[in-house]
């Protein structure tokens, strides 16, 4: 995920149940506090954006242990995350992304199912949470909160001038399909790692994305 000298080497977990997998003897109770909480089941903080996932829906949690699960086992020795002076400074002073530290009411139920599947602000809206580590709860972006200096800001998602305010929607999805924005530039890391994934969505699913960002109040990025 980052591989920087300055910043520090936090790599992907195998998550296999192969050697050097970290999952193999998780429970369910395991699964909901990495995922959903940002705990570790030794009760330390992960580094992973867990933030992304507060809204994740029991359903579809347990949709990804599954997978899991029944994934082939892979043999592979991933080493824990190393961070360098500058990653260590940002950790000091609480400027890197910790998800436990940023709860939400942790009394508050999970959803068990997630909304249906419609082109609609509510579907739109769950989908958009995973976006929150990266472009803020506001979703109009910002420094990133984390990675190497050269990563650029997160970009404006609301409907603002700095934003996507003159977007359409053919804009939105060649973006997040092909890693090209508006203006035709190749848009760069760590997005275009995410586009690996949102090009695999349903159109139904980038719509309902759009939708809910159009419903959206516009908000100028702060910084």
């Amino acid at each position: 995920m980052i591989d920087d000298p300055a910043i520090g080497s936090i790599l992907g977990p195998n998550l296999t149940r192969g050697k050097g997998g970290r999952t193999a003897r998780y429970t369910m109770a395991d699964w909901d506090r990495i995922v959903r909480h940002g705990v570790k089941p030794d009760g330390s903080a992960a580094i992973m954006p867990s933030e992304d996932f507060f809204r994740m829906s029991d359903e579809e949690l347990s949709d990804i242990v599954a997978y899991i699960r029944a994934a082939p086992a892979v043999e592979a020795e991933v080493p824990r995350p190393r961070f360098g002076p500058i990653g260590k400074v940002l950790l000091a002073l609480g400027k890197l992304p910790i998800s436990a530290e940023h709860q939400p009411d942790s009394t508050q139920a999970h959803p068990s199912r997630p909304p249906e599947t419609a082109d609609n602000v509510e579907f739109g809206a769950h989908l958009a949470a995973v976006c929150i580590t990266c472009h803020r709860s506001n979703l109009a972006g910002g420094p990133m909160p984390f990675g190497p200096p050269n990563w650029p800001a997160a970009a404006n998602l609301t409907q603002h001038t700095m934003g996507l305010g003159d977007w359409s929607y053919s804009d939105f999805e060649r973006a997040i399909t092909q890693g090209i924005s508006k203006d035709g530039r190749r848009l760069r890391e760590p997005m275009t790692s995410v586009v690996q994934s949102t090009r695999a969505m349903l159109p139904t699913e980038r719509k309902a994305i759009w939708t809910y960002l159009r419903s959206m109040a516009p908000v100028a990025t702060s910084n």
